[in-house]
Parts: structure tokens; C-alpha cells; sequence
């Protein structure tokens, strides 16, 4: 792992060092089923935390949202109503919701408010909420569908579960 580190105390009397910030290997990273437009976006925003940009983190992860948004085809008048929408339409649950609508708002605050300064927790936080909303939508969600399916399988009994659905050709072949 290489870390860097910022020395900002004066040499001859005193040292005082920030947090020291992980450079490599690269920070968060989304699954591959994560589509190009999303995950070069939340890539970017991993990219700007890395390099202790943490207003450019808050934009970039707004910006990955409405990536997001756009690859599921919905189309609004501004980023709060396609993240309502999606709501709506059952694509995000209202907690999931909650946390793309605030990652909006701390987005706007660091595109829009000249005197706003994001810490560098905040910062982490809206990376972080921003790529656990992403692999859910892409890739949990999907994956724990299949996981059910896995699961009722398993339950059903074996002759039910072998059970063939289709004509009589089928019945002969056995």
C-alpha cells in the first residue's frame, strides 16, 4: 500500500501530520455489471477523495447518481424528481431514496455554494453511500433475486422440483 501524508507543522519546533490518505491501491471501486457511465463517474469521484478533493467527491458522486438515472431510462425535469420517480417505480426503496436524495443535495451544496467546504468524513460518506446505492441498484438487487430462486429451488420438494412444464413430448422422454 503507498500512503501519503502532509506535514503541516513547522520543521524546527514541531511536526504535525494529517490523516495519512491511501493512494494504491486505487480506493472503491463498483462491480463490473456496473454500466461505463456510472462507474467512470464513481471511479472519478474515488479518485478525487484520494486525492483529498473532497468538494470534487461530492460532485462526482451527484454526478454518478445521475448516470444512474439515466441508464434506467428515466427522464424528469431535474435530478429530484428522476430520483422520485425511481422511488416510484419501485426501483429504489424509500431509505435508498433517502440517501441518493441526500447525495444530491451535498452535491448542489459543493457545485453551487461558493463558501461550502466538504470535511473530509463528509466527503467519505458521500462516496461511500453513493457506491453501496449503486451496487444495490446494479448488482445486489439482481444477485438477491437469484439467490431466492436458488433458495425455492432447494425447498421444493425433489419431484416437484424436477417436475418437466411442458407437453407431452416431454413426458415421453422419460
Amino acid at each position: 500500500m503507498v500512503a501519503a501524508q502532509e506535514n503541516y507543522g513547522d520543521w524546527d519546533n514541531d511536526h504535525d501530520y494529517d490523516t495519512p490518505a491511501r493512494v494504491l491501491p486505487a480506493r472503491s471501486r463498483v462491480g463490473p455489471g456496473v454500466p461505463k457511465s456510472v462507474a467512470g463517474a464513481f471511479d472519478e469521484a474515488s479518485r478525487c477523495y484520494g486525492a483529498r478533493a473532497y468538494t470534487a467527491t461530492a460532485i462526482m458522486c451527484r454526478k454518478a447518481l445521475e448516470a444512474l438515472v439515466k441508464e434506467h431510462g428515466v427522464k424528469a425535469r431535474n435530478l429530484a424528481a428522476a430520483l422520485k420517480k425511481m422511488r416510484d417505480k419501485g426501483l429504489i426503496e424509500s431509505r435508498l431514496f433517502e440517501w441518493a436524495d441526500g447525495l444530491r443535495l451535498a452535491g448542489n451544496d459543493a457545485a453551487h455554494d461558493a463558501a461550502e467546504t466538504l470535511t473530509r468524513d463528509d466527503a467519505k460518506d458521500t462516496l461511500d453511500f453513493a457506491g453501496a446505492l449503486i451496487e444495490y441498484v446494479f448488482t445486489f438487487r439482481d444477485r438477491f433475486e437469484a439467490f431466492k430462486q436458488r433458495r425455492a429451488s432447494k425447498l421444493l420438494p425433489p419431484n416437484k422440483a424436477m417436475k418437466p412444464t411442458a407437453g407431452p413430448e416431454v413426458a415421453s422422454a422419460h
